[in-house]
């Protein structure tokens, strides 16, 4: 297995200068990302149905969140 640099783990720190710079969203995804780090994607049961919708529903949510602070902070940057 191939490992990648540190590109989810300082997405993931970013947001404290954008959406959260209470940093309440980025302990939540970074727990996801240590528990993904354990595991390869072909593992069954490493997450709970459960949790796989809740932060799949989480990263809708980011997304748009991002989205929209870098229309309004970065309009400029859009194409």
């Amino acid at each position: 297995m191939v490992r990648g640099g540190s590109e989810h783990y300082r997405t993931i720190e970013a947001l404290e200068f954008s959406i959260d710079p209470r940093k309440k969203l980025i302990p939540a995804l970074d727990t996801l990302r240590r528990k993904r780090n354990l595991g390869s994607y072909d593992d069954y049961g490493l997450v709970a149905q459960g949790e796989a919708d809740h932060y799949g529903k989480m990263a809708v949510r980011v997304r748009k969140e991002v989205e929209d602070w870098i229309r309004k902070n970065h309009a400029d940057k859009i194409t």
